[in-house]
């Protein structure tokens, strides 16, 4: 995976 890809998903998709 590539480091944008996984900023984006931690966006849409915050750590709980």
């Amino acid at each position: 995976m590539s480091a944008q890809n996984l900023h984006v998903l931690i966006t849409i998709r915050p750590v709980r």
